[in-house]
Formats: C-alpha cells, sequence, structure tokens
C-alpha cells in the first residue's frame, strides 16, 4: 500500500470514529428522553436570549433551590461542584423536593423520583442551589423576543423526562396549560 493511500484510510477513519462518537451520544439521549418518566413541573423563567448562543429560555425549577431545614439531608455541607440526588415528592400536581444526598437515592414510590445534579451553590446548614442540566431550551432563532414577552407574563410548565439514572430532559415547555409549537 502506498503511503498516500494509507493516509486517506486514516483520515477516513478518524472522520468515521468521530461521526459514531456523536451518533452514540445522540442515541443515548433519545434513550433516555423515550425511557424516562414523564412529569410536568412548574417553571421560573429567566432570561431568553444570548449574543453567543442564540435564542433560547433560561428555566429554574422550584427544586433547584433546596432548604435543609425543610428536607431530609445525609450531610449539611455540600460544595461546589458535588453531584448530588434531590429525591422529588409528588404533591398534588407539583413535584418538591424531600431529599437530598450525595450518594445515590432509591424509591420505589409512584409519587417519587430521583433525579441527579450538580451543586451550584451552597450554604452550610441552610440551603443548595442545584442544577441539574435543564435549565436551557433552545427555541428556533427568531422566537426568543416573542417567548420572552409571553414567559415574563404568564404561568411557565415544563415537561421532563427522568430516567433511571436520573438524568432529566426537557421535552416539552407550556404556557398558561398550551404547548408551545414553533412551526
Amino acid at each position: 500500500m502506498k503511503k498516500n493511500e494509507y493516509s486517506i484510510y486514516v483520515f477516513l477513519a478518524a472522520i468515521l470514529v468521530q461521526v459514531a462518537v456523536l451518533a452514540l451520544f445522540a442515541y443515548h439521549k433519545e434513550l433516555s428522553i423515550r425511557s424516562g418518566t414523564k412529569i410536568i413541573v412548574e417553571a421560573i423563567p429567566q432570561d431568553p436570549r444570548s449574543i453567543f448562543r442564540g435564542d433560547y429560555i433560561r428555566l429554574s425549577y422550584e427544586f433547584s433551590q433546596i432548604n435543609l431545614n425543610e428536607v431530609l439531608h445525609n450531610k449539611d455541607n455540600f460544595y461546589r461542584g458535588q453531584e448530588v440526588f434531590v429525591k422529588l415528592s409528588s404533591i398534588g400536581d407539583n413535584w418538591k423536593p424531600a431529599q437530598i444526598s450525595d450518594s445515590l437515592l432509591t424509591s420505589d414510590k409512584e409519587d417519587e423520583l430521583i433525579i441527579s445534579g450538580v451543586v451550584e451553590e451552597a450554604y452550610p446548614g441552610k440551603s443548595v442551589n442545584v442544577i441539574y442540566g435543564i435549565e436551557s431550551y433552545f427555541v428556533p432563532e427568531g422566537k426568543g423576543r416573542y417567548l420572552e414577552k409571553q414567559i415574563l407574563q404568564h404561568n411557565v410548565q415544563v415537561k421532563l423526562s427522568i430516567d433511571k439514572r436520573g438524568e432529566a430532559s426537557v421535552c416539552k415547555i407550556f404556557i398558561d396549560g398550551h404547548e408551545v409549537n414553533f412551526r
């Protein structure tokens, strides 16, 4: 085999490996969304636009700020960047934090789910702010301004899919009970 032919094969193999890795990431995320438990949660919308990232909705959730005096916890001192597991409990139509732990939690109850996140801020013995990877929802270009006006004046809900490992994904956005369609 000539040196030029070998170089072409190495180049093509490198491209195939990169495409396969990207496809594997997409497959994993799609499988997580399809197999996860679906819940609807109240959202607290924030600034929906970024010059560098395009139009998106920045969301926060009631279970993003956890008061340690109101939930079970296995320690008082969580730290920034620490992986945590939060047990959400359904109270009527709302999902509220019931427990936070730095080790994997389990639940067999239908009205409880485990969601994994990372500590963003911690106030020892008082509260913990957690991010779950579901705080940004990208929208088609040009729709961010419209949504900015809508979400600040109306009730916003989000349909989440939470898989068995606690990984969450945003499936749909609702404004005043109506699904937001971008067609």
